[in-house]
């Protein structure tokens, strides 16, 4: 929480509620702490339990059709390395994303063999829904349902 410091002028919240001074010309704006290195060198940690749950629900689900699709949000650091890897604005497989991932893609789930195959990234920038934010960065994952195979 950025609580503001107490050090206005007499009378500045009485001229602030009368409109007789512009709010946004008489606050400083606002310091961003830099991020740690630590959170920007596990940033790839932190999402992969999410897009291995994905796989597995979507290798294992009875669905009509083979392509499953989700997005994840992304912080600024977690998109700034995806970007270093590799990962572009078009779906695409990202072989190197994938290794840092560690995903497991085949599942044997109530006596048959389940698993996905192609796999791809993409990333993309949503406009903000309140003007004047920072767009909302999100990681698109699409991958191809395997027809189960019963285990023998």
């Amino acid at each position: 929480m950025n609580l503001r410091k107490k050090n206005f002028p007499p009378k500045f919240w009485l001229q602030l509620h009368n409109h007789t001074i512009d709010c946004s010309q008489v606050l400083p704006p606002k310091k961003h702490r830099n991020p740690s290195k630590i959170k920007v060198s596990n940033c790839l940690d932190f999402l992969s339990p999410h897009i291995q749950k994905f796989i597995y629900s979507g290798a294992i689900d009875k669905r009509k059709g083979e392509i499953r699709a989700n997005k994840f949000p992304l912080s600024n650091e977690q998109y700034t390395v995806m970007n270093r890897l590799g990962v572009i604005h078009k779906y695409q497989s990202v072989f190197i994303l994938q290794s840092e991932f560690q995903l497991e893609y085949n599942f044997i789930h109530k006596g048959y063999h389940r698993g996905v195959e192609n796999i791809q990234f993409r990333l993309q920038k949503q406009k903000p829904i309140v003007d004047g934010k920072n767009p909302i960065l999100i990681l698109r994952v699409r991958f191809h349902q395997k027809a189960p195979i019963l285990k023998q």
